[in-house]
């Protein structure tokens, strides 16, 4: 993606965002460049077009545009902008760590989640996990609104750009042994993990775990200060997302402080 974005506090308490683009081979003409939103399925909006000026950043040649007081993408509202004469969109999105729990929009989010074989358009407010993602799956899950978790046991770096190029991926979970440098390609708007077995350490680079049931019923604790993601597996198929919310909600009353952990993920069971 050629689009790099930077959320910052105005001059005032407003909240503007920074976006460069960077040429590439098959770059767009930047004498007309602009990006244009917000744009939304799910609303109203008034869109406007931000004209790029030339600059440099990090010693690159790159165009700049600010948004003042920009549209957030929000599961409930998915404002995205796009850039003129491209497919390429963007959506700004606000998901951070704060100690060990997950906010967004200054509000905690103990993230449901489960594997589901399509996206979840009811009022489960389940979040879907998947194992891989398309261009084409990311800018339709942007656009409509569907936060994506990609769990991925053999990351690429094709599938980390195409995960940090969408606002609906939320978080990627990386295997515990995983190259150091693949986790550097990920954006920084992008929170990354990793599931933890029996003895394994919290890798330096991870943001937060995912711990099994299994292993949290033994007393584990984490060696630092990090969001905690309780796991637990079981039959998912024939479920509809209503009812995997449900199934969460009985996970965390199951867990001793259920509440306190930042996620409650549904997993398939494994074979074997």
């Amino acid at each position: 993606m050629s689009l790099h974005v930077m959320l910052r506090q105005g001059r005032t308490s407003s909240l503007e965002a920074d976006v460069w683009y960077f040429p590439l081979g098959n770059s767009v003409d930047t004498k007309t460049l602009s990006l244009s939103g917000p744009f939304s399925k799910r609303g109203r909006t008034l869109p406007a077009t931000f004209r790029f000026q030339r600059t440099e950043l990090a010693g690159r040649e790159a165009w700049k545009t600010t948004i003042p007081e920009p549209s957030l993408w929000t599961p409930e509202s998915p404002a995205y902008y796009q850039l003129s004469n491209s497919d390429e969109l963007i959506g700004l999105r606000d998901l951070r760590i704060r100690g060990d729990s997950f906010y967004t929009a200054d509000r905690r989010w103990l993230i449901r989640a489960a594997q589901l074989s399509t996206d979840s358009h009811s009022t489960s407010n389940l979040v879907r996990i998947d194992s891989f993602l398309t261009k084409e799956a990311a800018i339709t899950a942007t656009q409509d609104g569907c936060p994506r978790i990609i769990h991925s046991e053999s990351p690429t770096p094709e599938l980390i750009a195409t995960a940090s190029e969408s606002a609906a991926v939320l978080m990627l979970i990386l295997p515990f042994d995983c190259r150091e440098d693949l986790g550097k390609l990920v954006h920084s708007h992008v929170l990354i993990g990793t599931h933890l077995e029996a003895g394994q350490p919290i890798p330096a680079w991870a943001q937060f775990v995912s711990v099994s049931e299994n292993l949290l019923n033994t007393a584990w604790k984490p060696e630092r200060k990090i969001p905690v993601v309780a796991t637990r597996r079981g039959e998912l198929e024939n479920h509809t997302p209503d009812e995997l919310r449900q199934m969460c909600d009985q996970f965390q009353a199951d867990l001793d402080h259920g509440a306190d952990y930042a996620g409650l993920w549904l997993l398939p069971k494994t074979s074997g």
